[in-house]
């Protein structure tokens, strides 16, 4: 199973998980237990703090997604972002004296995190919700 597949695999288990509060509180906030266990399945614009994009990251982390696909100075970099700021995304994409961002990890992250964010879009459509927030990941759904 590739890494779309198994994000989309643990996010619909989440989005299954609550359905019932999705239609009850009208609200796609999640609490599964990632991190600091509370993002927003409709978030996906501004701060990543609580935001689906936060939670792709946090289980790609958790889950070892980065590990495998990443080399082990990226893994760190990773780490250490995770560890300073748990509620940012890790992309690999600041330059600095000592580091020149690998555009093609970056292109494939952000490749990752735009599937995965569409999957959820679609699903969710499927379920009956509108979500508009994520209309620009699901335009022609």
């Amino acid at each position: 199973m590739n890494e779309i597949d198994y994000l989309s695999s643990i996010l619909d288990k989440i989005i299954d998980d609550n359905l019932d509060s999705f239609k009850e509180n009208n609200s796609f906030q999640v609490r599964p237990g990632y991190s600091y266990d509370n993002f927003y399945l409709d978030r996906v614009q501004g701060a990543y703090e609580g935001s689906l994009n936060g939670l792709i990251h946090h289980i790609m982390f958790e889950d070892g997604i980065y590990k495998n696909i990443l080399t082990d100075e990226q893994f760190e970099r990773c780490k250490k972002a995770v560890d300073e700021e748990p509620e940012g995304i890790w992309l690999d994409n600041s330059t600095s004296e000592d580091h020149i961002p690998d555009d093609s990890l970056v292109d494939e992250l952000e490749d990752i995190y735009a599937q995965v964010i569409e999957h959820v879009c679609i699903r969710l459509n499927n379920e009956g919700f509108k979500v508009e927030e994520l209309d620009d990941f699901c335009e022609d759904f």
